[in-house]
């Protein structure tokens, strides 16, 4: 869920023109989500799906790590990411990684709520492709190809409108999901935030809540 957030930032942070490159110590992180490759080049928009579709934990400190070039430190990035958390009104949140694989990286119900709100109103490019069902990308000469596929459950509910699903052994399952609702003619723009569900039951839990909307409008 860290990663819905750090794709906001980077989407204020970065010249979205600039290609990042990739190293190893970028690829050293936990996993290979995204498939990324030594030396290749991606856009930051390009990056942002295997950060968001395939949760990939190597886009995550890529992104970190190249906010303050030729430094592989990502102090400067989490300042930032802290800082605008404060911002937006996320009080109850504090970010250590931009992957949310730290213990460190806590927020609250609220503060997810609040994140999701702004990404409806203002970010729906980010919404967008977490709702992306398959991404692909061709070769290039800065980059192989690269074929991203959404680990998103919801990605083929039809009122789906954009979210993202967490794991870590700290904080158990998490999910946030917004959905784009019509009842009786009227429409109902929600966002669903589940924390701490035991293995396997983030998507039940966020369908049964769903059903429970559903059910409270309708009566």
């Amino acid at each position: 869920v860290s990663k819905l957030y750090t794709a906001l930032v980077v989407h204020h942070l970065f010249d979205l023109e600039k290609e990042i490159t990739i190293t190893q110590s970028m690829l050293d992180s936990y996993g290979d989500a995204g498939h990324l490759v030594l030396d290749e080049k991606l856009l930051p928009d390009e990056l942002l799906y295997a950060l968001l579709m395939e949760s990939s934990n190597d886009a995550a400190l890529a992104f970190a790590q190249s906010f303050d070039l030729p430094a592989t430190s990502t102090d400067k990035f989490m300042v930032q990411m802290n800082a605008f958390a404060k911002e937006i009104g996320m009080h109850n949140t504090h970010f250590s990684d931009s992957s949310g694989l730290s213990s460190l990286n806590v927020s609250s119900a609220q503060d997810l709520s609040i994140l999701s709100r702004y990404l409806y109103k203002s970010e729906k490019d980010i919404l967008n492709a977490s709702k992306t069902k398959v991404m692909d990308l061709a070769t290039t000469t800065d980059h192989g190809s690269h074929h991203f596929v959404n680990i998103n459950p919801f990605v083929y509910y039809p009122t789906f409108a954009g979210g993202k699903t967490g794991r870590t052994d700290a904080a158990k399952e998490a999910m946030v999901s917004m959905f784009n609702e019509e009842i009786d003619g009227v429409k109902y723009s929600i966002v669903i935030i589940v924390l701490r569900s035991d293995l396997g039951q983030r998507e039940i839990n966020t369908e049964k809540l769903l059903g429970l909307f559903r059910d409270k409008i309708k009566k």
